[in-house]
């Protein structure tokens, strides 16, 4: 079956809400909601992502909105990021001392394919593996890597991928 689903998002459907709309191919509405319920920021209550639509078409429709969804500059990224602002604790080995640190951070964004986090402490180089806990997203030890990092104020943000 195939479904078209658009999906408000935003805080709390501030002024800085927009909609995405997708194209979907499920085997029906329950396998549906569960795809849908895998999108990071789902269950993350002061976000404000809500499901606003729900529609069956046709095969036609759905291989046409597709094509339409790849011209939207919302989808040319692989991954749609959520601003979600969670706490985290961040493992990896120090190359240093050869043991596993642990720092508390913060996540400022995330998508299916990685997040962002936000941390004090000393700098993790690029391409260090990590493991990532996000208690409130039931995120518990997922492996990523740092792809990029910079300093502002004492505070490195980095961004990471999922592996």
């Amino acid at each position: 079956m195939f479904y078209k689903v658009i999906i408000e998002t935003g805080h709390r459907r501030g002024d800085n809400h927009f909609q995405i709309v997708r194209y979907l191919k499920a085997d029906n509405s329950v396998h549906l909601f569960d795809m849908l319920e895998g999108e990071p920021g789902m269950n993350a209550g002061e976000f404000g992502y809500a499901i606003t639509m729900v529609k069956s078409i046709s095969s036609e429709e759905y291989e046409q909105g597709r094509v339409e969804e790849k011209k939207n500059p919302v989808h040319l990224r692989a991954n749609v990021r959520f601003k979600i602002n969670k706490k985290c604790l961040i493992k990896f080995e120090d190359s240093d001392t050869a043991r596993i640190t642990s720092l508390e951070g913060q996540t400022h964004d995330i998508s299916a394919g990685g997040v962002g986090i936000s941390y004090k402490g000393p700098q993790i180089p690029v391409a260090t593996i990590l493991e990532i806990t996000i208690d409130q997203l039931q995120v518990t030890d997922k492996k990523a890597e740092i792809v990029w990092i910079f300093l502002r104020d004492g505070t490195y943000k980095s961004g990471l991928k999922w592996l």
